[in-house]
This record gives structure tokens, C-alpha cells and sequence, in this order.
């Protein structure tokens, strides 16, 4: 049908808004805790319990955005009005999150509190409706396909180009140790995500007429969650969504801290980006011949051993932290592609169990594992960075500098450790998958 036919202004514009929602959500993660702990001098354990707070409540606002989000019918259809709607407010409350004012130290962290959360119930507003989009657009599932190719490209460039470039940036906005620089920096963000969006409103149209369901939420929920298999599978998802918290949050730290050249964090980026790329394109390939459950567990073995390796070698040789970076891209990049059709076989198992379809509370833990990872990973390296007496802005003591690596190199390791167990007990082979597949095509 002609009509539902996508054309590269509608792919890019579409692309636009999600890298733009995706630069300011990495720009954040990348750089805010620093902002708070070594510009402003909010203790390292405090920021991390706000940002705890902060993501779980966010985790939570998710499929309550989802219900209002379904229940919109304007002339610009049930997504787009968002999308319009929202990007001045994530754009100043992205700058406002930057603007400590010079206060007594109870002030600010309330306002650090205020302004995140309020950032994040904005950011949610947009990004549950302009990630939805992708389901309107076109009713071509080919189409539709090919376009959500071009969203998760954007997301990806999105997500790496904070960290690739920001601190080289900041560098040259006045410094690593200036508050100005990150305001700039964030303003700079914030205009560039904000236009984004607003190029999405203006290329996209709504097209594919969205069925009208009123299912009981309280079943859904009970048949996902009675389910033994699916609880495996969210414990390991948890565990495995943490590691981007941790490299985000963490390698800014790393670099200016231990390798004394906050810049080289754009090499870390870099490095890590092209190993997730290397994953994601050869995971597929790889579970073919052994089946995701046993990839998954070679997977970590591997991570958790190499890790240990890395910890135990050390960080003198820039060419081993880059090897090193780029098999921990890989080793993260691999199930993540691996994760998305293991979703979908859940969501079929679940059916074929209980006759109720339960794929969107499903899907909605992933967004929902991604946000409460993050909060927990914070919570654990502001405590961490408190244990090791870590001070900002000097030069580290060699207790401090050792467990910062050990963030970097351990932390990782063990959450590897973490995923192997839940799927040692994960029984949900491509075989069954296929079983379950074909009889519920029968019903």
C-alpha cells in the first residue's frame, strides 16, 4: 500500500527525535554525578541515593504514561502531541539540572532533588510516546521494521556521542573543574535533543490505526508474574541492564582520575561503542549454533574471568585499558540483541500458558530493569567512591585510585557472575519456543 510507505525524510525525522532524547539521557548519565560531586560537593553517597529514589519513581511513572498515552485521541493522533509538547520543558530542566545555585549544602541537595525528579517525569513524558510512535506510523510491517532500524541507529550514535566527545568539550568550554563549562555544555545538549524532537513532530505522521483494548491489568500482571521462567528472566535482566549504569557513570571518574586525562574518556567511548557494534552483529550468529541460553553463560564466563584479568593486570598500558574496554563492548553488546527475542518468546510462553496476552507489561520491564539498574548501580558506586575515600578534584591516594579500577574492572565482573546464575535455570529453549509458537498459531 503506497500510502503506508516510509520515505528518508520520515526515517530521519523520526531519527532525529530519538537521538535527541537519547544525547540528553547519555549526557546525563555520563556526567551529572560528577557535576554534583566534584563542582557542586554533594557527597558521593547522597547523589547516589537521590538518583536511586529518582530512577525507581521514574521506573514507576512508565506504565502510567503508557495508560494516559493510550487513552489521547487528538486531530495529531495519540503520540505526537507529546512530542511537541515536551521538548522546551526536557531542554530547561536538563539546563536547571546544571545550574546548582550557590547555596548552604542542605539547599542544594534539595534542589538537586527537586529538579531530577521533576527532569525526570518531563523526560518520561516525551520519551514513552516518541519511542510508541514507531507503532503508528506505518500499519507495513516490513516498513515498519526497516524504520525502527533507522531509531535504533539513532539511539545508539545518541548514546555514545556524550561520552565520545563531551568531556573533550568541557575541556574546551573552560574545563573539567568549572561549573560554567557544564552549564554551557548542557545548554549546548539541551538545544541540540530539544530540536531534535521538534523535527520528529514535524516529519512523522500517524498512519496505523491502534487497536482499542481494555484488558484487566490486574490479570495481565498476575499471569506474568506467576510465572516461574519470566521471574529467572527478569532477575537476570536486572543484573545484565546494569552494565551500561556502571561503564556511564563510572569511566568519566576513571579517566580523569586514574589514567590523568579526563579526555582519554572519549577514547573509552569509542572503543566501547565499535565492541558493542562487533556483539550485537555476532550474537545472533552465535546463538544459532549453541541456542541463547548457553551464549548467555559462555558470555559472562568469559566477561567475569577477563575482568578479573584486567583488575589483576592493571591500567598502565593505554593499549591494554583499550583492549580491554573493547572485549567488555562486546561482552555487553552480544546479549543485548539476544534479549529482545527472548522477550518476545516470553510473551508467547506466558500466552500459551495462561491464554493472556501479556506482551506489553513485558516489554515495559525492560525500560523498567534499564531505570531501576541504573538507580541501584549509583547507589553502589557513590558508596563504593565514599568506602575508597575518594576527594574530588586532586590527585587520588593510591587506596582511592585502586578502588576506582576496581569499580571499573570488578563491579562488571561480578554482575557477570550474577547473570550466569538465573540462567542456569532458564528453561525456555529455541526448541520449546518454536513448540509453543506453533501451537498457539493452532489455537
Amino acid at each position: 500500500m503506497k500510502s503506508q510507505k516510509l520515505s528518508l525524510k520520515e526515517n530521519l525525522g523520526h531519527s532525529f527525535g530519538i537521538f535527541g532524547s537519547s544525547i540528553i539521557y547519555a549526557f546525563l548519565n555520563t556526567f551529572l554525578m560528577k557535576y554534583y560531586t566534584d563542582i557542586v560537593g554533594i557527597a558521593p553517597a547522597v547523589i547516589g541515593t537521590l538518583f536511586f529514589i529518582a530512577r525507581v519513581w521514574d521506573a514507576v511513572n512508565d506504565p502510567i504514561m503508557w495508560l494516559i498515552v493510550d487513552k489521547t485521541n487528538t486531530r495529531w493522533g495519540k503520540f505526537r502531541p507529546y512530542v511537541i509538547g515536551t521538548p522546551i520543558f526536557i531542554a530547561v530542566s536538563t539546563i536547571l539540572l546544571f545550574t546548582v545555585p550557590d547555596i548552604n549544602t542542605t539547599g542544594q541537595i534539595v534542589y538537586a532533588y527537586v529538579t531530577y525528579i521533576i527532569w525526570g517525569m518531563v523526560f518520561t513524558v516525551n520519551d514513552i510516546p516518541i519511542w510508541g510512535l514507531s507503532s503508528a506510523v506505518t500499519k507495513n510491517i516490513q516498513q515498519r521494521k526497516k524504520h525502527v532500524s533507522f531509531l535504533t541507529v539513532a539511539q545508539m550514535i545518541g548514546n555514545a556521542l556524550p561520552g565520545m566527545i563531551g568531556a573533550t568539550l568541557l575541556v574546551m568550554l573552560g574545563g573539567e573543574n568549572t561549573s560554567s563549562s557544564y552549564t554551557m555544555l548542557a545548554v549546548l545538549t539541551a538545544i541540540v535533543g530539544a530540536t531534535g524532537m521538534v523535527i520528529t513532530f514535524f516529519t512523522t505522521k500517524e498512519r496505523a490505526e491502534l487497536p482499542k483494548e481494555n484488558p484487566n491489568l490486574f490479570k495481565i500482571i498476575k499471569a506474568a508474574f506467576s510465572n516461574k521462567t519470566l521471574l529467572i528472566f527478569v532477575i537476570f535482566m536486572l543484573a545484565n541492564t546494569s552494565f551500561g549504569a556502571v561503564y556511564a557513570t563510572i569511566n568519566v571518574y576513571y579517566a580523569q582520575y586514574v589514567l590523568n586525562d579526563i579526555s582519554l574518556l572519549g577514547l573509552l567511548t569509542t572503543m566501547l561503542v565499535i565492541g558493542q557494534i562487533i556483539g550485537t552483529i555476532s550474537g545472533p550468529f552465535i546463538s544459532a549454533k549453541i541456542g541463547n541460553r548457553n551464549t548467555l553463560i559462555g558470555n559472562f564466563i568469559i566477561f567475569a574471568v577477563s575482568y578479573v584479568a584486567y583488575f589483576l593486570i592493571g591500567y598502565e598500558s593505554i593499549t591494554v585499558v583499550s583492549i580491554f574496554t573493547l572485549i567488555g563492548g562486546i561482552l555487553t553488546g552480544l546479549p543485548g540483541v539476544l534479549m529482545t527475542a527472548m522477550l518476545s518468546d516470553l510473551g508467547e510462553y506466558v500466552q500459551w500458558k495462561t491464554d493472556v496476552k501479556t506482551e506489553g507489561i513485558i516489554f515495559s520491564m525492560r525500560t523498567f530493569g534499564t531505570k531501576l539498574s541504573a538507580g541501584l548501580i549509583a547507589l553502589i558506586i557513590s558508596t563504593a567512591l565514599t568506602l575508597v575515600n575518594y576527594v574530588p578534584n586532586v590527585t587520588q591516594t593510591a587506596e582511592a585510585t585502586k578502588g576506582i579500577f576496581g569499580i571499573v574492572t570488578l563491579l562488571p565482573a561480578g554482575l557477570s557472575l550474577i547473570c550466569i546464575v538465573p540462567m542456569i535455570f532458564y528453561d525456555l529453549t529455541e526448541e520449546k519456543s518454536k513448540k509453543i509458537r506453533n501451537e498457539l498459531e493452532a489455537r
